[in-house]
């Protein structure tokens, strides 16, 4: 099926009221996936049908039963429209790509182990120009750092949502949260840490951002990571923004020392200690000549 094909084909299968945030879910997706190496036909597939039953209805009723998909497997009705969608895609269309129907039929739970194009799509459903609710911003910043972070932060937020609502959520999504929140733990070497660390502040305009390599020098940590803030204002901002960023991240922090004058700030992550420093204070005590050989420095320009 040729694009255009696909675009008229969309437009006769979707209810009213969904083309503006269809053509938004499609324009991200296309984007997301140049970003990410995923073919942008495939995306904008998946994009264009995975709400042809949003609202259900009595096209979506009529299929149900031929669908194979039982209602009483979902928690609440509008779960099902991702997995009547897939299923229509595969049954009525045709389409055989297990990794398109598969982020259609995810798209609203989310579920562990997604692949790439799975997370592209549910990213670009919540994400997509057109939403406008409280925190939007922030995982459209944090889907150009880190997809499976935005999609954690997603996930999270469905949760808290349905939690506020008094409703029940999806197995799948909880489920997808444990995995990710598991994968990200395993992943968080220290010198993982230290790199996201350091690209925390240098987001946060930091200066002089260093990265330490002290494992054969000292038992207190494997990395130290510096940073510099011009005012003790901009010490304390980066310093929020880090222990904001590193939490989201799974990162457990020991101790934090210093944040009341914000002369000299002492983020403790275990293997990796952050020390943001008001420049005067970086200057005189120099940490650089102390620990560093010449080798086991690398000045982090982003």
């Amino acid at each position: 099926m040729d694009h255009d094909s696909r675009m008229a084909l969309a437009q006769e299968l979707l209810p009213p009221g969904r083309e503006s945030h269809t053509a938004g879910v499609v324009k991200m997706a296309a984007e997301l996936a140049q970003r990410y190496g995923v073919d942008v036909d495939r995306a904008e597939t998946a994009a264009l049908f995975h709400d042809i039953f949003r609202y259900l209805g009595e096209r979506a009723e009529a299929f149900l039963p031929e669908s194979g998909i039982k209602p009483e497997d979902y928690p609440n009705a509008n779960l099902l429209h991702g997995p009547l969608a897939a299923a229509y895609l595969q049954q009525k269309l045709g389409i055989t790509d297990r990794e398109v129907l598969d982020a259609v039929w995810y798209h609203t739970t989310g579920r562990p182990g997604m692949g790439l194009l799975e997370k592209i799509l549910f990213v670009a459903d919540k994400c997509e120009e057109g939403r406008r609710y409280p925190g939007v911003e922030t995982l459209r910043e944090a889907v150009r750092q880190d997809l499976d972070q935005c999609v954690l932060l997603i996930l999270r937020q469905s949760m808290a949502h349905l939690k506020e609502k008094g409703e029940a959520a999806d197995p799948m999504t909880e489920a997808a949260i444990r995995y990710l929140e598991k994968r990200r733990n395993e992943g968080l070497t220290s010198e993982n840490m230290a790199q996201y660390a350091a690209r925390v502040l240098y987001d946060r305009k930091g200066e002089d951002i260093d990265i330490i390599h002290v494992a054969d020098m000292t038992i207190i940590a494997d990395y130290l990571v510096l940073a510099t803030g011009n005012t003790t204002v901009q010490v304390k901002a980066l310093c929020d923004e880090l222990m904001e960023k590193m939490e989201e991240a799974g990162a457990k922090r020991f101790r934090v020392e210093g944040y009341g004058p914000g002369r000299w700030i002492v983020c403790d992550y275990g293997d990796v200690l952050v020390h943001i420093f008001h420049r005067e204070e970086r200057e005189f005590y120099n940490l650089e000549r102390l620990w560093s050989d010449g080798a086991n420095l690398r000045h982090y320009e982003g």
